[in-house]
């Protein structure tokens, strides 16, 4: 699947599977949603969706870095959110192993390392280290892209560093299929977010 595919599909089932019930939740949890359906392809084997991939993950680290400076100026309750247990020392030592992870996996083929369980487990403990309660986004993200690409006519190998492919070979990244989902994604992450965004509403209004 494409990368625009990845992120409106799995930032939908992501928010739709953890529902937050608050703001700043909200706002991180997307943030970090998005960095997991996207994250798997800075492996890419081409070089403009390579640098695509670079570019978006670099824009994910920018994004989370603004929220940060937005919580520190109007106090949203996002820092909180996303450094809970956490500290400046621990977010500079994961971000740091992070992209060394994100380099190790830009060494390897396309649909190997970065597509594997092993990748996705190590990614997490990253991130544990750096936002601690953001983790579960990340994971289901991460998942849902490994789900996604399995119906490619490209196997993963989700099992690295056992050389094992899995896949179903229903079709191409960019065929007719991955613009349906494109599309049942797009409006899936309206009416997931109308949704939140009412319960939210909703629950502040109660109180």
């Amino acid at each position: 699947m494409q990368g625009k595919t990845h992120l409106v599909v799995g930032t939908a089932v992501t928010m739709a599977v953890l529902h937050p019930d608050n703001v700043p939740e909200l706002i991180g949890g997307t943030a970090i949603a998005a960095l997991g359906t996207l994250i798997c392809d800075v492996d890419s084997d081409s070089s403009e969706s390579n640098q695509k991939g670079s570019i978006a993950v670099g824009i994910g680290f920018i994004a989370l870095l603004l929220l940060m400076l937005i919580e520190h100026k109007w106090n949203m309750g996002i820092t909180d959110f996303l450094l809970n247990n956490s500290n400046i020392i621990r977010f500079i030592i994961g971000l740091v192993l992070f992209l060394v992870v994100c380099i190790f996996g830009k060494l390897h083929a396309h649909r190997t390392f970065m597509h594997s369980f092993l990748a996705g487990v190590i990614l997490t403990g990253c991130l544990y280290i750096m936002f601690p309660t953001t983790i579960k986004y990340f994971i289901v993200a991460f998942i849902s892209h490994l789900v996604l690409d399995v119906v490619n006519k490209k196997g993963e190998q989700l099992f690295y560093p056992l050389k094992i492919k899995v896949g179903l070979g229903l079709c191409s990244a960019d065929g007719a299929f991955n613009k349906l989902l494109f599309g049942i994604g797009n409006i899936g992450l309206i009416v997931v977010y109308a949704v939140l965004i009412i319960r939210i509403v909703v629950k502040f209004v109660a109180s």
